[in-house]
């Protein structure tokens, strides 16, 4: 066999295991994903981000917009010493069978994980909200925290 096509087989072969390998890492990460996200925002919210209210009433959607802009700890909205992801999210009301509408961008800490919840994901039907304690030196300073399911 000619030089050239041995060494032009080698590198096919080589980009095909790469390309397989890159698949089974991203598959991984894409499947990885957790079914729910918790999330804290200060309070008063800037607008009310609504739960699902049946019938026919699914409530309003979060999509987070961007990466983590930092971490913060948590209070009792999360565990002692886990620093959580800083993250901008925006709040659409999908109407009721007409377009949706953004309502407003808020900034959240996701504090069910400590990875940052990736771009462009998606949570719905969220939970009734509940009262936590963001900064233990000021107890006053409460947050209003959600649970959503990714969709």
């Amino acid at each position: 066999m000619d030089v050239r096509i041995v060494r032009a087989l080698l590198v096919a072969t080589a980009v095909a295991a790469l390309f397989a390998a890159y698949k089974s890492v991203r598959h991984d990460q894409v499947h990885a994903q957790p079914a729910t996200v918790d999330f804290v925002v200060s309070f008063p919210v800037p607008a009310p981000i609504a739960t699902p209210n049946p019938p026919g009433d699914e409530g309003d959607l979060i999509i987070f917009t961007g990466r983590s802009s930092g971490t913060s700890a948590a209070g009792k909205c999360g565990e002692p010493g886990v620093e959580y992801p800083v993250q901008p999210v925006v709040v659409i009301d999908p109407g009721t069978g007409q377009s949706g509408r953004a309502l407003h961008h808020v900034v959240v800490v996701v504090v069910s994980q400590a990875e940052p919840v990736p771009p462009g994901t998606k949570l719905r039907n969220l939970s009734t909200p509940t009262e936590c304690f963001f900064d233990l030196a000021h107890p006053e300073t409460f947050y209003t925290r959600f649970r959503g399911e990714v969709q």
